[in-house]
């Protein structure tokens, strides 16, 4: 829940994702920031993964950011839902 600014380098794997590093190497993998490469925003951390190369952050961007637009509620994180019938 922790929040930072980080400036969007590139984007990432995932489609919409945005990544960013901060000042010691460590990578941000900001959800829902693709189309914010080349801007500062606001992220709020969801999680930290530790691996052998380093340390990894996994957020959102924060809506109302200064430079963020809203996330559109077609692509916001759904509650799980009952599996589906065939």
């Amino acid at each position: 829940g922790e929040l930072m600014r980080v400036f969007i380098l590139k984007e990432g794997k995932e489609p919409n994702q945005g990544v960013a590093y901060l000042d010691d190497g460590t990578m941000v993998v900001v959800d829902h920031a693709r189309k914010l490469i080349g801007k500062n925003i606001d992220v709020a951390v969801t999680s930290v993964l530790q691996t052998t190369a380093g340390k990894m952050i996994f957020g959102r961007v924060v809506e109302g950011s200064a430079a963020a637009p809203p996330v559109p509620a077609e692509t916001r994180p759904r509650p799980a839902a009952a599996p589906r019938r065939k």
